[in-house]
């Protein structure tokens, strides 16, 4: 068994420079295709299991004159390890990046999604400094804090200030309970560096402080499963939607419904969004309507319109708002929390030169 393990460790050392990026690129593709929602059970055991990895991985490697390393022969095996944790930071960041995205609006989030990002690729142009024990464990915070950022709502059933810093709180405790383990098993280690590891973990903290504070960090676990403007929205029966949209004039397999519809005087206009929330989790939206002032060149708010919503569906929770004597030129409805974090913006453009129209009805799910 020992030998076959030392054959794999030459083998990944042998072939390194392909390894690790097809592993990567392989584990975001994996990721994209089966995590599909903040709340269930696979997802969140993914996720989990990455985090221990990474944790163990590191505990293991850390001291490499302790006892335990040396009655394991980690030794030959480190290569295997160090190249397991890689791929599941790449893999943990890669799921990070799925759910943040399909939650905030790129307009306002897009800081966040970037550091995202950035470390997942690092994974592969800079996997020197995930060798490092010091930045393992600084990003191994990282991941725990970002996981807890949306677990610990869906946890409690609420998405509030206080359940926000009740995750920060929950993430310094586990990282405290981990630099303890960390000091029984490598106490020269953390003597050495527990200031600069204390340093940048506050510097985390504080930095995920601030894009909360700042309205940057996305609205996990809140996410846009659907958005839509309409010239008319009929209600069949509670649950129950028919709309009348404007078709695309050319074939756009993209988008079918037109962001520019004909301006009719009186008549009003439709935005329906669909927004997903975990089970048993209730909350309340706003539709913000604004136009762009052609004089100035800026958005003037004219409404601001809240929608209670109930998590459970998977298709996300339906509502609309409408807008009547709107005037013509361009438009748009930012989607936005209680905290006034952005969940999505949709544009569009009323049109009143536009003499061809092509209007559709469809029942909206």
């Amino acid at each position: 068994m020992k030998k076959k393990f030392q054959n794999i460790n030459l083998f990944l050392k042998q072939n390194k420079q392909y390894i690790v990026p097809l592993a990567v690129a392989t584990g975001f593709i994996f990721d994209m295709l089966t995590l599909t929602q903040i709340d269930r059970l696979y997802d969140n055991i993914v996720l989990i299991s990455h985090i221990t990895i990474i944790g163990v991985g590191t505990l293991l490697l850390c001291n490499e004159e302790s006892v335990l390393y040396k009655k394991l022969s980690l030794e030959k095996i480190k290569y295997i390890i160090e190249t397991i944790i890689i791929f599941s930071f790449g893999a943990i960041f890669s799921g990070f990046i799925i759910f943040y995205t399909r939650s905030g609006s790129l307009t306002t989030s897009w800081p966040f999604i970037m550091i995202l990002l950035v470390l997942m690729i690092g994974t592969e142009l800079k996997k020197q400094y995930y060798k490092k024990n010091i930045f393992r464990i600084s990003f191994f915070y990282l991941a725990i804090i970002t996981y807890n950022i949306f677990a610990i709502p869906i946890l409690f059933r609420e998405i509030s200030t206080r359940v926000f810093f009740l995750s920060i709180f929950i993430s310094l405790v586990i990282i405290a309970m981990y630099l303890r383990t960390l000091y029984v098993i490598h106490k020269k280690y953390i003597q050495n560096y527990i200031k600069k590891i204390l340093s940048i973990i506050t510097a985390i903290t504080l930095s995920i402080v601030i894009l909360f504070a700042t309205n940057i960090l996305p609205p996990v676990p809140l996410s846009m499963k659907f958005k839509a403007v309409y010239y008319n929205i009929n209600v069949i029966e509670p649950g129950s939607y028919i709309g009348i949209y404007q078709a695309t004039k050319d074939i756009n397999f993209l988008r079918k419904r037109s962001r520019t519809l004909v301006h009719e005087n009186n008549s009003p206009v439709f935005v329906f969004t669909s927004i997903f929330a975990p089970d048993r989790i209730q909350t309340t939206i706003y539709h913000i309507w604004e136009y762009r002032d052609s004089k100035t060149n800026k958005w003037i708010q004219t409404d601001k319109i809240a929608l209670r919503i109930a998590g459970g569906r998977s298709r996300g929770y339906r509502g609309f708002t409408q807008k009547r004597n709107i005037l013509p030129g361009t438009w748009r409805v930012i989607i936005e929390n209680e905290k006034g974090q952005r969940i999505g913006t949709l544009r569009f453009h009323l049109d009143e030169n536009q003499k061809q129209e092509h209007k559709v009805e469809e029942v909206i799910q």
